[in-house]
């Protein structure tokens, strides 16, 4: 790679994008990102799935639960099988927020794939999943 730090920032860059945005800011990326999670998993989670999947702290997950438990977007509820714990659950204005954030996004990356063609669409996503998959062993 000729230069490796255009590449890195043309990442960021793209990263940085605002993508899938609601026309009322409610919440942090990060707070929409578990919010799609807990209602894409179809089952309620814990911190500690969380924790895992988006390789972040507790503390952060736990400061994340609390601002969306605030907003009464996800709610709390026990967790049969560890009385410890306890699972995150969504909330009817969580999964509101939630379908109207993925049905924008939906309609941005349509557009991004009509705009690059059908080839190079199918190209970027199985670059992306490639990619992803390579991250995942990152520092591993």
């Amino acid at each position: 790679m000729e230069n490796k730090y255009d590449f890195a920032m043309n990442i960021a860059l793209f990263r940085t994008l605002k993508i899938g945005s609601c026309s009322n800011e409610t919440v942090s990326r990060s707070e929409m990102s578990f919010l799609v999670y807990i209602t894409y998993s179809n089952k309620e989670v814990t911190s500690v799935e969380l924790s895992h999947y988006f390789s972040c702290s507790k503390v952060f997950v736990s400061k994340i639960i609390n601002q969306l438990l605030e907003k009464k977007l996800v709610k709390k509820i026990d967790n049969e099988d560890d009385h410890r714990s306890f699972l995150i659950g969504i909330t009817e204005e969580g999964k509101d927020l939630t379908k109207k954030y993925v049905e924008e996004y939906v309609k941005e990356t349509e557009f991004l794939a009509e705009k690059l063609g059908q080839e190079k669409a199918q190209m970027l996503k199985e670059l992306l999943e490639e990619s992803r998959e390579i991250l995942k062993n990152y520092g591993k």
